[in-house]
C-alpha cells in the first residue's frame, strides 16, 4: 500500500452560474491529457431559493485512492449546512464521508466565509488534489472572485481512507 500523501482542498467562487462549470470543463481536458490529476472536483450553484445544488461531479481518470467522493462529499457537507444542500450529493460520499471527515478535518474559516458569499446565480468549484498538483491547478484558475485553500494532512487522509473502506 502506498504511503498516504497530503491533500489540498480548494474552493473558488465565480460571479456566474456557469463560471465554475467552465473551469471544470478545462480541468477535464487537462485530466484527459495527463497534465493535471485531481482526486475529485464538483461545481455547485446557488439557486434562487437559496439552496446549493451540486451541478457536476465527474472527472475522467480521477484517482481515488479509496477516498473519492467521501472526501469531496464530506468537505461539501462541512462547508454547507445540510439544510441548504439540494438533492442527492456526491453519491454516498456525503452520508458516510461527512461523519468521517468531521473527525479528521477542520477547515479554515475562509471556507465558511466563501460559502456565505455564494449568492443566487453564482457558482463555486471545490477540488481535492494531491499537494504536487496544487500550483499547476491554481495557475490555471481564471475568473474567480474568491479562493480558499487548506491542507488535509497525510495522517488525516489515511485515517479517513481507512474509515471509508471500513464502512
Amino acid at each position: 500500500m502506498a504511503e498516504p500523501e497530503n491533500l489540498q482542498v480548494l474552493m473558488a467562487l465565480y460571479p456566474t452560474e456557469d463560471g465554475a462549470r467552465a473551469t471544470l470543463d478545462t480541468i477535464k481536458k487537462l485530466q484527459r491529457q495527463d497534465i493535471l490529476d485531481l482526486i475529485d472536483a464538483a461545481t455547485l450553484v446557488k439557486t434562487a431559493d437559496g439552496k446549493v445544488k451540486v451541478d457536476e461531479v465527474n472527472l475522467p481518470h480521477a484517482k481515488s485512492g479509496g477516498i473519492k467522493g467521501a472526501v469531496l462529499g464530506g468537505v461539501i457537507g462541512i462547508i454547507f449546512p445540510p439544510s441548504i444542500l439540494a438533492g442527492a450529493l456526491v453519491g454516498a460520499g456525503l452520508g458516510a464521508g461527512t461523519g468521517a471527515i468531521r473527525h479528521h478535518v477542520k477547515l479554515p474559516d475562509e471556507f465558511t466565509e466563501a460559502a456565505n458569499e455564494l449568492q443566487p446565480g453564482t457558482s463555486a468549484l471545490i477540488a481535492v488534489m494531491q499537494d504536487k498538483v496544487v500550483d499547476t491547478f491554481v495557475k490555471g484558475l481564471e475568473g474567480y472572485t474568491k479562493l480558499a485553500q487548506s491542507t488535509l494532512d497525510a495522517d488525516a487522509a489515511a485515517a479517513l481512507s481507512a474509515e471509508v473502506e471500513a464502512s
